[in-house]
């Protein structure tokens, strides 16, 4: 199967289960956030891993303000890293991905 294929049917998987999630919670709901959250996150982590971008720039490269992390911390990025890992995020990409 192309890789545009995959991508095409992953997207619309993506949209459809976003709708159903709509019309059955409507749009003000905590699920309906949550389930939008989650899904674009599942599309742009698959459509990163099939097409393996390279970031050559120097944008990506890490600052001086970044390398102990100490900002991370402050905003409380490990906390909800160890949610993601709670609720399995990191298992679904693996079945996805292969």
């Amino acid at each position: 199967m192309s890789k545009f294929l995959r991508v095409f049917l992953v997207l619309l998987f993506v949209l459809c289960t976003v709708s159903v999630v709509a019309i059955w919670q409507g749009l003000n709901s905590f699920l309906f956030a949550w389930v939008l959250n989650f899904m674009l996150m599942l599309g742009v982590a698959y459509i990163t891993q099939i097409f393996k971008l390279s970031l050559t720039s120097s944008y990506y490269n890490p600052k001086y303000w970044e390398a102990e992390g100490k900002i991370y911390k402050w905003f409380g990025i490990q906390a909800y890293r160890k949610f993601l890992v709670w609720v399995g995020w990191e298992n679904s990409i693996k079945v996805l991905v292969l």
